[in-house]
């Protein structure tokens, strides 16, 4: 278990030592990291449509303030929680699992592609995973005595109390964490057990009360943005059938089973759902569902993403109850070499190829740094840069960092946002024409249009939107194909930038 856990590890170095540019979300929550005090970071709103909790905010300010504000140092809290998490697991799996099955479940635990690539991510899921394991293991430590020993609780309280500061959804974690309480030690009154729950739960309900006050500008911007305002949650058929829809594409994504895998996934972890309502301890029922019940729910009632990044803290649960499912068909069918062996082969194939794909060719979300390492190269005196309205936070992100490689200040100007004080999903930068013009979403073929009659025009082109069938940047080709002629073309990984002649073909 622990060669599989150094290859979990490898894995995630590999992806952080790669060191991709940031894309458009990381962007947008740095630029807050950056330029906001600590305090503010974790009282008001932050800019951008981001939200993140306030323990996470503040250990990633500490960050640039020790080490810098390169993609590497906002990064090193996300990996160290990627690898605690795997370590973390590896003890879950290993309590609640035969050997053979747990092996299996850490090895897909250590390959899942998201879980690898939000352990090199400036967002707090990686920690999330990692906050909900060591809650479970807590858990678990205290569980393994018969006797009820109230001092043997401690650290998980003080665990949970600290949590929900770190991790929104820990609050989920430590529903079923606080209804395991409840049915453990056989020793103990149940009057005793509902009282040390009670206790243990009330310290996290008030601490996540406080939180919640703290943050709750800062839940209340993206709840806007998310769920769209208090009317969204009108159709609760529509809701439900949505929910259960990402439910369905959570088997994907965070689950990491590629199609057409991921039926087999989803009827072995139907399979082990069964086996633990009918013949798990009552403890283990609640420890291993109720998390993600209390997540289904609260998506319904719209106080959480129904998304699979935002469900990727229920993965450890969600392995541990797929590994359940194998044990109990192996166990069934008596078959050990006719079903354990094509089984396992179906579900770990795909994951762990995805893997060796992704270690030689890792991929990379907008990877824009090396086109502005060039623009700044080619840059000339009189050329004219149009910026497409998603790419602006990446690019005042590396015009403000300090310690990013992008070869120097910018020779063009770049100008923040003044309304940053009155708008907290505004734009981060604002055109200075006539050298840079700053799109808006919407309008990328005006915009476009209005640049002919210049010689050399760069356009960049990241996180680009669909237009009907189309994309944004497609239609503005399109179009500038027409009215001039191309001069270069630069690509990295979704992310573009173009040069035209927009003069001579107007003469």
């Amino acid at each position: 278990m622990w060669g599989v856990v150094a290859v979990g590890i490898l894995l995630r170095l590999v992806r952080y030592v790669d060191n991709r540019s940031l894309w458009l979300d990381e962007a947008a929550l740095a630029l807050n990291l950056i330029n906001l005090p600590v305090g503010k970071l974790v009282t008001q709103g932050l800019f951008f449509s981001q939200s993140a909790p306030p323990g996470f905010l503040a250990v990633e300010k500490a960050a640039v303030g020790l080490l810098g504000d390169d993609e590497m140092a906002l990064r090193l809290f996300p990996l160290l929680s990627g690898i605690a998490a795997l370590v973390l697991f590896q003890h879950i799996a290993a309590r609640l699992l035969p050997p053979a099955t747990a092996l299996f479940v850490l090895a897909l635990f250590a390959v899942n592609e998201p879980l690898v690539y939000y352990s090199a991510e400036v967002k707090p899921y990686s920690s999330d995973v990692a906050i909900a394991a060591l809650l479970v293991l807590l858990y678990l430590r205290f569980a393994e005595r018969d006797t009820f020993d109230l001092r043997r609780v401690a650290p998980l309280a003080v665990a949970g109390t600290i949590a929900v500061w770190f991790s929104f959804p820990a609050v989920f974690v430590l529903a079923g964490v606080g209804l395991a309480l409840m049915l453990t030690g056989p020793d103990a009154t149940p009057l005793r057990r509902l009282g040390l729950a009670a206790a243990v739960g009330g310290l996290c309900l008030a601490s996540f009360a406080a939180m919640y006050r703290m943050a709750s500008e800062t839940i209340s911007t993206i709840s806007r943005v998310v769920f769209g305002g208090a009317g969204s949650n009108g159709n609760r058929p529509g809701q439900l059938v949505n929910t259960l829809h990402e439910a369905w594409g959570a088997i994907v994504d965070p689950g990491g089973f590629p199609r057409p895998t991921n039926w087999l996934a989803a009827a072995v972890l139907a399979v082990g759902v069964g086996w633990t309502l009918a013949y798990a301890r009552p403890n283990r029922k609640a420890l291993l569902l109720v998390p993600g019940i209390a997540a289904f729910v609260a998506a319904l009632l719209d106080k959480y993403p129904a998304a699979g990044r935002f469900w990727l803290f229920l993965l450890p649960f969600g392995l541990v109850v797929l590994g359940l499912g194998v044990s109990e068909l192996v166990r069934r069918s008596g078959r050990l070499l006719l079903v354990a062996v094509p089984l396992v082969c179906l579900l770990v194939v795909g994951t762990v190829q995805r893997a060796g794909e992704n270690l030689a060719d890792p991929p990379r979300s907008e990877h824009i740094r090396p086109l502005l390492s060039r623009l700044v190269d080619q840059w000339r005196n009189g050329d004219v840069l149009y910026v497409y309205s998603q790419s602006q936070y990446a690019l005042r992100y590396y015009a403000e960092c300090a310690n990013c490689d992008v070869r120097g200040p910018f020779p063009w100007p770049v100008v923040p946002a003044r309304n940053l004080g009155s708008g907290k999903t505004g734009e981060a930068l604002e055109s200075a024409p006539p050298t840079v013009i700053i799109g808006t979403e919407g309008h990328v073929l005006a915009e476009v249009a209005e640049l002919r009659g210049r010689s050399r025009v760069w356009l960049l082109f990241t996180s680009v939107l669909p237009h009907k069938g189309e994309t944004d940047e497609d239609l503005a080709l399109a179009d500038l194909d027409r009215r001039g002629r191309r001069l270069a073309e630069l690509r990295e990984k979704n992310a573009s930038l173009y040069l035209y002649d927009l003069l001579s073909a107007n003469r």
